[in-house]
């Protein structure tokens, strides 16, 4: 990336990383919460070298992790709490890293984009 001075990099941090997460969670959301800094580092630093830098912070996809490690109760008080009224899939996820590799997203640099239904608002 730095020979062609061009690239992007899209990291993925995660909701709890804004708000410490749940019991038990604190390693996770202080690493999540540590990338979200390094991306705005690594912005910084590697944005004048033509290296765009961003993340995605994802809140609860219906993936096999909650299948396996949620409770269906604690999922329904996600969605319940969530303004789109459902858990995200991975291509909610995906689509938003496609397009911060795309020229659609140029002009972007060191944001963590929140792809959560609106579960957490700014």
């Amino acid at each position: 990336m730095l020979q062609r001075q061009r690239g992007f990099v899209v990291n993925i941090s995660s909701v709890p990383a804004r708000f410490g997460g749940g019991i038990g969670s604190i390693a996770y959301s202080s690493a999540k919460a540590a990338l979200s800094a390094m991306t705005k580092g690594l912005a910084r630093e590697f944005g004048p070298k033509g290296i765009r830098v961003n993340a995605v912070s994802p809140g609860a996809i219906d993936t096999n992790y909650h299948k396996k490690f949620s409770t269906r109760e604690a999922l329904d008080a996600v969605v319940a709490s969530t303004p789109l009224q459902r858990l995200g899939t991975g291509a909610d996820i995906a689509d938003v890293v496609v397009f911060l590799c795309s020229e659609g997203a140029r002009f972007i640099q060191g944001q963590i984009i929140e792809v959560n239904g609106g579960f957490l608002m700014v």
